[in-house]
């Protein structure tokens, strides 16, 4: 990461309200001084995976249901090496989910155009980095 805020990239589908749900995400990672990088349209999954790594961040949501079914939609974790978070990961989240439930707590949330302000919440297009990086992949000429 570029400091040792933590930071968390976000991105979404285009699933009904994926949108309104990515908008809320950084919200709450604004709320706990975690700085979001959003994108600013929808984007596939692996461009996220791939932003997650090239900006360094130590976490990233994808807001998707992925394979399943339209009506369905739901957090995808990715580990701070791009890929899919592991079950321990996992379960590191819902326990904590879990706890604030039982407790009564709510999330800290802070105001999206406050978090802009504070650069908390900092909007970035992920295809170009990872066009960028797939044409190193692959032959484009052929």
């Amino acid at each position: 990461a570029e400091s040792d805020q933590p930071t968390v990239v976000i991105g979404y589908d285009t699933r009904f309200l994926s949108d309104r749900f990515a908008i809320e995400t950084p919200r709450v990672m604004a709320g706990n001084e975690i700085t979001a990088w959003l994108t600013r349209t929808d984007a596939p999954t692996p461009a996220i995976s791939y932003n997650v790594k090239e900006k360094g961040a130590n976490a990233g949501i994808v807001i998707t249901a992925s394979h399943n079914p339209p009506r369905y939609n739901g957090f995808k974790l990715k580990a701070g090496y791009g890929g899919s978070a592991t079950a321990d990961q996992c379960a590191l989240v819902e326990e904590e989910l879990a706890l604030m439930e039982r407790e009564g707590r709510t999330p800290n949330v802070m105001d999206y155009q406050a978090a802009l302000d504070k650069g908390l919440i900092r909007r970035f297009d992920p295809s170009w980095s990872y066009y960028q990086h797939l044409a190193t992949l692959i032959d484009l000429d052929r």
